[in-house]
C-alpha cells in the first residue's frame, strides 16, 4: 500500500511539474484505492488524461477586462458596459444594490417615461434618487434585459450594481486584471 501510495504520488508531482507554467491544471476523474473495496483495487484515470489544460470558458459566460484609476484608489475596479447600447463606464460595486447612473450617463440614455422617486441610503448619507428600467445591459458577451437602474443626480460615478450582479456568479482574477461572470442557475 506505502508503495502503491509512493508511486501514485510521484506520478501526480511530476505530471504537475512539467505542466506549462502558464497553463492551469486540472485533474478529474480518479477513482481511488480503497482495500475494503476489490472494485477499486487499482487507480484509473476515466475519460481524461491526468492533466490537461482548463476548458475554453461556455458560450453563456464572459471576461471582461477591468482598470484601476489611481485618481480614485486602490483596489477599485472599473469596466465598461453597454447600456440600452451606449458604452458606460460603470464601477464594479458589489455593495450597491442597483445599476446607478450619474447626470451624464442618464442624458446620454434618453430616458423618456415616468421615474419613480426613492430615498437611497448610502455611505455617504441619504440621496434622492429615481428609479427607471433599462431594456438591456451588456457585459462582454452577456446581456441582461429590463433591469432596474437608479439615476443618481449627484452621483460622481456610474455603478454596476446588484440588479445587474446578483443574477451572476463572479471571479476577480487579479493577475489577468479580469472579471469572469457567470449566470447564476
Amino acid at each position: 500500500m506505502k508503495r502503491l501510495t509512493a508511486v501514485i504520488f510521484l506520478f501526480i508531482f511530476c505530471s504537475l511539474s512539467f505542466a506549462e507554467e502558464d497553463s492551469p491544471t486540472v485533474i478529474t476523474n480518479i477513482d481511488t484505492y480503497s482495500p475494503t473495496n476489490p472494485k477499486t483495487n487499482v487507480i484509473r484515470i476515466k475519460d481524461k488524461a491526468l492533466t490537461e489544460k482548463a476548458p475554453a470558458l461556455p458560450a453563456n459566460e464572459a471576461t471582461v477586462s477591468y482598470y484601476e484609476k489611481p485618481s480614485v484608489g486602490s483596489g477599485i475596479k472599473f469596466i465598461t458596459a453597454d447600456l440600452n447600447g451606449v458604452p458606460v463606464e460603470m464601477l464594479f460595486d458589489t455593495g450597491a444594490s442597483t445599476i446607478v447612473v450619474n447626470k451624464e450617463t442618464f442624458d446620454k440614455l434618453s430616458i423618456s417615461g415616468p421615474l419613480k422617486q426613492v430615498t437611497a441610503h448610502t455611505a455617504g448619507g441619504n440621496a434622492d434618487n429615481y428609479t427607471f428600467e433599462l431594456s438591456s445591459v451588456k457585459i462582454g458577451s452577456i446581456e441582461v434585459s429590463n433591469v432596474i437602474t437608479a439615476y443618481a443626480p449627484t452621483s460622481e460615478e456610474n455603478l454596476l450594481g446588484g440588479s445587474f450582479l446578483n443574477k451572476f456568479k463572479y471571479l476577480i482574477d487579479e493577475k489577468r486584471k479580469v472579471i469572469i461572470f457567470t449566470p447564476k442557475e
